[in-house]
């Protein structure tokens, strides 16, 4: 009996022990998600601040952390992200916890397309912003219109896509797709007035936007970042969609390929060349253009995932030849005598011109720990352009009285020019997140280039006749042309570049962020190396005020159409180089209104001369980096967003100088 009854005394002792456990803890339960499009984040880190216990949330997003029942701390990061402190009470209970990414915080300007992975009421915000991109973008759907609403922002003219930011050239802005850089990402590049962003709306996820001051993590240019992201395709079924702009006609497909597969197709093609015939505006006039752009991705495993993109795409500019003359009748003194002055003018024009880019990348994305992920791409990029054209002016006067004088003129050009570069880059990159409050990066690049060129402009003398100053003789002047201007070229050359950067950001307190890092660049071509250090802060005061500055040196290697335009003069030409001075600060005014005003200051040296003509095309003279310049000026943007009124208004103002020293 005695043995029977510490028997039932141990066993009532161990089922209570589980009860006491649980009735001595608590589980928290959440799911982690980015700020600004919602998306989860996978993989976050949870720690306990009192414990330093940490667990990891799942690919979605989701986790679990046993605590006690007191009141605790919990700091949730990511990598990439500003970490969080959550207080919570002891009992088990459930949260959602959105980090901001710190690139936002620091300098970049973000539009964010629809999400696709969720429907709560907080979708209506990101829903809303990839409405305003359409909006902004108009009937063209371009998404690069979108950036012309920034006071940042400069076009030569409404029907360009092309973009000039705080008193740079178009040729100064670093353009990425997917992580990938890409080379004049425009249709109609023939024609100087008008273009058109390679973009395809209905594919892009999200676009950032860094009007300068951007960290080490970027190089190679002067002015600018502009980040295109696209979505992954449906992971449910097959679903397709056509559309019609005011140029173009699309269709998009996408759909699972298995369980741990996507895939998203868009093709454009413009009508451009029917509507020309239809108006009657330019008989003559042929253009046309189209892209094909793709994207496979495939989780390798809840940690690794792959990504291949294509973009194909093409350009056709034909000027059948025509003569379009002109006449018009003037009156003059000559002598002291009243003459009647005919005046005529023949032009004649044609053109040839074909474009074609390809690219196609693989990038690898791997998270070794839910404190350390890999990135590495590789990309191949063709660019095609086959151009003829020949151009013919003739003019003349007739002086209707006695004695008769005339004047003729006569100028002619003929130019072959047949381009092929391949540009192969392999990138690789290591985050690190030592601490919740530590984020390191670091990586580097190696691009090879090849440049293929065969190229023949010739412009005979320009001829003028004139027996006005010694009738009745005949003078017969010439204009010989520039040698720069006849030439022939048939020749290939490769090079290659080097980079590497190493950048810090610390969060030294819930409103304090620092950024500071450096980069180095060389470029075989020019056996030039460059270091270039960089420095951005956020710190944000109360009641929703955010101040913002930044300073960095930055370079940019000679482009092609640098090296290949401007003029031998002995010497070797350099990286030209820009220092950035930064300082903003924004306000939330409302729930739904936000202003911001930032000034800016930028030093250019080591300067190509570059001459820019009224429709945006640049000229450089000679290879030698002999000017200089500042920018300076502030801009001041206001945003109203509520879920049926989206409005803004921005004012920019600037200064720029340059000068040859």
């Amino acid at each position: 009996m005695r043995l029977t009854t510490v028997c039932i005394l141990v066993l009532l002792g161990i089922s209570l022990l589980p009860g006491k456990a649980r009735a001595q803890t608590a589980t928290v339960r959440g799911i982690v998600r980015d700020t600004l499009t919602r998306d989860v984040l996978p993989y976050a880190h949870v720690i306990q601040a009192e414990t330093r216990r940490g667990v990891s949330a799942d690919a979605h997003g989701r986790f679990e952390f046993a605590v006690g029942r007191g009141s605790t701390t919990l700091i949730i990061s990511h990598l990439g992200y500003k970490s969080q402190s959550v207080f919570v009470q002891g009992t088990d209970t459930s949260i959602s916890v959105s980090l901001t990414p710190i690139a936002y915080l620091l300098q970049e300007v973000s539009i964010y397309a629809r999400s696709t992975t969720e429907t709560d009421a907080a979708v209506s915000l990101s829903k809303l912003q990839r409405d305003q991109v359409v909006h902004i973008a108009g009937m063209t759907k371009d998404v690069l219109r979108a950036l012309e609403t920034l006071p940042s922002v400069s076009v030569n003219n409404e029907a360009s896509a092309r973009f000039n930011v705080r008193g740079g050239t178009s040729d100064e802005n670093l353009v990425l797709v997917n992580g990938v850089r890409v080379y004049e990402p425009y249709h109609l590049k023939a024609e100087p007035l008008a273009s058109i962003g390679i973009f395809n709306v209905e594919m892009v996820k999200k676009i950032d936007f860094v009007s300068g001051g951007f960290t080490a993590e970027h190089g190679d240019a002067l002015s600018s970042v502009l980040t295109v992201d696209y979505r992954a395709g449906n992971t449910e079924k097959v679903v397709g969609k056509a559309s019609l702009s005011l140029i173009d006609l699309s269709v998009l497909c996408e759909g699972p390929a298995s369980q741990q597969a996507s895939w998203i197709l868009g093709v454009r093609k413009s009508y451009l060349e029917y509507m020309l015939k239809y108006v009657n505006a330019n008989p003559s006039a042929y253009l046309a253009f189209y892209d094909i752009q793709g994207q496979v991705d495939y989780e390798l495993a809840p940690s690794n995932k792959v990504r291949l993109n294509f973009i194909s795409s093409g350009d056709d500019f034909t000027y059948d030849p025509t003569t379009k003359s002109s006449r018009f009748w003037d009156l003059t003194m000559i002598n002291g005598e009243r003459i009647t002055v005919t005046r005529t003018q023949a032009e004649f024009r044609e053109a040839d011109f074909h474009y074609a880019n390809n690219l196609f990348s693989i990038r690898s994305t791997n998270l070794f720990s839910a404190r350390l992920m890999n990135e590495i791409s590789l990309s191949v990029s063709d660019e095609f352009t086959d151009e003829e054209a020949r151009s013919k002016r003739e003019t003349s006067s007739i002086y209707q009285g006695k004695p008769q004088y005339f004047f003729t003129n006569a100028w002619e050009a003929t130019l072959s020019e047949r381009l092929h570069v391949t540009t192969s880059d392999l990138n690789s990159s290591f985050s690190y997140q030592p601490a919740p409050t530590v984020f390191l990066k670091a990586g580097g690049s190696l691009q090879r280039v090849v440049y293929s060129t065969d190229r023949n402009y010739s412009s005979p003398p320009e001829v003028r006749r004139t027996n006005i100053y010694g009738f009745p003789d005949t003078t017969v002047g010439y204009n010989p042309p520039d040698p720069e201007f006849n030439d022939t070229t048939n020749l290939e050359v490769s090079s290659y570049k080097v980079a590497g950067y190493l950048q810090g950001t610390w969060q030294l307190s819930d409103r304090f962020l620092l950024n500071a890092g450096g980069r180095f660049d060389y470029f075989d071509m020019n056996e030039d190396l460059t270091w270039s250090p960089r420095m951005s802060f956020s710190y944000q005061i109360p009641k929703g005020t955010i101040i913002r500055g930044a300073w960095g040196v930055f370079h940019q290697s000679p482009t092609y159409n640098q090296l290949r335009s401007a003029r031998p003069d002995g010497g070797n030409t350099r990286s030209q180089r820009a220092v950035h001075y930064i300082l903003g600060a924004e306000q939330k005014v409302l729930e739904d209104l936000s202003f911001k005003v930032e000034g800016y200051y930028k030093k250019y040296d080591n300067l190509l001369p570059v001459q820019r003509h009224g429709d945006g095309s640049l000229h450089y003279g000679k290879k030698q980096n002999n000017a200089e310049g500042i920018a300076r000026g502030f801009d001041l943007h206001a945003v109203l967003s509520t879920p049926k009124v989206y409005a803004w208004i921005s004012y920019g103002f600037l200064e720029a100088k340059e000068r040859l020293v």
